[in-house]
Order: structure tokens, then sequence, then C-alpha cells
């Protein structure tokens, strides 16, 4: 039942390790089991992860890149999960911060999150 949990704490190390091919295994692997089980409740950080993973691979993954953060997003926003949005907004802001590019992902995202507590979370 919590297997794609796993298998993100499992990517998140390998990220951390710069083993990002193993990482990107590891995502795969939890996207498949939310796939088969239903179990979607980290589906938008497992696409943030899939996202930073590809990078981390290498830089020209750009486009694939920006398109999980992208999910991540809008998977985080139908589940009403502000922290996944957040940290897929960040992301999506530091690609963008390394392409030039003067959108901020990021300030749209903590305007949703206005009001609300905030919490720091760390990076994986």
């Amino acid at each position: 039942m919590w297997t794609p949990y796993w298998l993100a704490l499992l990517a998140g190390v390998y990220g951390r390790l710069g083993q990002a091919q193993e990482g990107l295994g590891a995502t795969a692997e939890a996207l498949t089991e939310a796939d088969r089980t239903g179990e979607r409740f980290w589906e938008a950080e497992l696409q943030r992860l899939k996202g930073r993973l590809l990078l981390q691979a290498d830089p020209l993954n750009r486009p694939e890149a920006e398109a999980c953060f992208h999910r991540a997003i809008e998977i985080a926003r139908a589940q009403k999960a502000r922290s996944w949005k957040l940290r897929a907004a960040t992301g999506l802001a530091r690609l963008w911060q390394g392409q030039g590019r003067p959108d901020t992902p990021a300030s749209c995202s903590a305007r949703s999150t206005a009001g609300s507590r905030r919490a720091s979370i760390p990076p994986i």
C-alpha cells in the first residue's frame, strides 16, 4: 500500500547521492505502482522528483522536466495539496531561473497559499 511513498524516498536518496538514473528508475516504478493500485497521494511529489532527477541526469532534459513540474502542479492543484503544489512550482521556478526566464510560478503558488500557515519544507 505504501510502495509509492517508499519509492519516492528512495528516489530522493538516489538524487542526493548523485545517482539520477537509479532515482528515475525508482520514480518510474512508483508511478507504475500508483497506476496499478490507484494510490495517488504521492503522485504530485513523484512527478516533481522525476523532473528534478531528469535535470540532474542531463540538463538537456529541460522540456521533459518542465512537463513533469507542470503535471505535478496540476495534480497537486486537483488534490488541493498546497505543499506539493508549492514544491513543484519552486522546482519550475528554479528551472526557469536557470534559463533566464522572468516568469516565476512560485509567486503564483505563493499567492494561492497566502494566509495559510507556512512550514519549512526541506528540498528532496
